[in-house]
């Protein structure tokens, strides 16, 4: 199964107009721990070169037993994650032919993520940004987003394109942040 995962604020947006994450960003072990559960299921995590560069070199920092400089503390449940996180084959989308730190996907990326299905124990997850993921979106299984309790009004919206969504779950946490999950309806 192809998995969409994005943190995303009451809007939809997955980024302020800047880039950053928006404040107040509402995320700890609870939530941590559940978005955990879901990797578990995983075998391959997908995603833009972006998003890989600003993700992975973070939690390898946490996964080789250091605290990144723009946190207080790493909780067992980010060490978990980050565990789980080193022990998963990563794909980058990318036309650099620079990028080495991963396997490369580039060109028509619908069928080569389809075809990730049969290579890889587990669901894919899939991370990138809104032109990236208005091709991906007819290969695409599940939507897995973490909704913030926050509207900034402005920066890339999730959803570009139309799509119809089927609800499957929704856990709402004491920060208020609620993890929603969708079966993309075909």
């Amino acid at each position: 199964m192809i998995v969409v995962h994005m943190q995303t604020t009451l809007d939809h947006r997955i980024a302020t107009a800047g880039g950053t994450f928006w404040e107040p960003f509402r995320w700890g072990e609870q939530e941590q721990a559940h978005i955990n559960d879901c990797y578990r299921k995983a075998g391959t995590w997908a995603m833009s070169s972006v998003l890989y560069d600003a993700i992975v070199p973070w939690w390898e920092q946490v996964a080789a037993g250091k605290v990144p400089a723009n946190v207080d503390a790493i909780g067992a449940a980010d060490l978990e994650f980050a565990e789980l996180l080193a022990g998963m084959r990563k794909v980058v989308f990318t036309n650099d032919p620079e990028f080495r730190d991963a396997p490369v996907l580039r060109g028509d990326l619908a069928p080569q993520l389809a075809a990730l299905r049969h290579t890889t124990d587990g669901d894919v997850i899939l991370s990138a940004g809104p032109a990236t993921l208005a091709a991906l979106w007819p290969v695409v299984d599940e939507v897995l987003l973490a909704v913030h309790p926050v509207v900034i009004a402005e920066g890339p919206a999730l959803f570009t394109v139309p799509l119809s969504l089927e609800h499957r779950s929704t856990t709402t946490f004491p920060s208020g942040v609620q993890v929603v999950r969708y079966a993309v309806a075909r």
